[in-house]
């Protein structure tokens, strides 16, 4: 999913109708990361969260890949304008990260916010599989998600709003899929495992933190 034509406008469609809680979704494990060494970041988009995180940790050296040439664009000023320090220790790249060359190796960790929702089970699980050839021995892989409640009104609730989401999504960008990915098992396979879960909106939004070869605990 390319988001050129929604880059300016994509900050203010998202508080329009999530207020600030995607935020608070993506902003949830921020003292679980602090301490990162060399981290990846896929798919921030305009670079919320890059800044926040950068101001937590200034020492950390980050590469970050988007899709979106305009968003990595509005990502960049917006770190120009951040107060964080060491900014040569960040490098930013649009591009796909299904082809893209590897930005580096041995990452403790993988940041991806509202990312996997754009592909298939099937495309995910390569693109998961890719990213942990990436990652060093009990990496951290912090992912924020839209999710389904288990039942009840609060899962008619939410399958209402994503078919709504994915109709927009597909009509903008010309989004292909159309239904949540099931992840979990993927991350499972490439030898993560949970560690912490935070829901917010009934359950329909998850922040949750894997680690490789870690015990889990969520």
């Amino acid at each position: 999913m390319n988001c050129d034509r929604l880059a300016r406008s994509y900050r203010w469609l998202e508080y329009l109708r999530y207020g600030k809680a995607l935020e608070r979704c993506r902003l949830a494990m921020l003292p679980e990361i602090a301490h990162a060494r060399k981290a990846l970041l896929v798919g921030d988009g305009d670079g919320r969260f890059l800044s926040t995180f950068l101001l937590h940790n200034d020492s950390v050296a980050l590469d970050a890949i988007d899709l979106s040439y305009r968003m990595v664009e509005i990502a960049s000023r917006r770190l120009n304008g951040n107060r964080c320090r060491n900014k040569n220790r960040i490098t930013l790249q649009d591009g796909d990260i299904r082809t893209a060359p590897p930005p580096g190796q041995g990452y403790d960790l993988v940041v991806t916010h509202f990312f996997f929702d754009v592909f298939s089970t099937n495309e995910l699980k390569c693109v998961i599989d890719r990213i942990a050839h990436w990652t060093a021995p009990e990496a951290l892989w912090l992912i924020s998600e839209f999710d389904l409640p288990a039942s009840g009104w609060k899962r008619a609730n939410a399958r209402f709003w994503l078919r709504t989401m994915y109709a927009f999504f597909r009509f903008t960008t010309n989004l292909r899929n159309q239904q949540l990915p099931c992840w979990r098992p993927l991350l499972r396979e490439a030898g993560f495992v949970p560690r912490k879960q935070i829901r917010y909106k009934d359950g329909f939004l998850v922040s949750e933190l894997w680690q490789r070869g870690g015990n889990a605990v969520a």
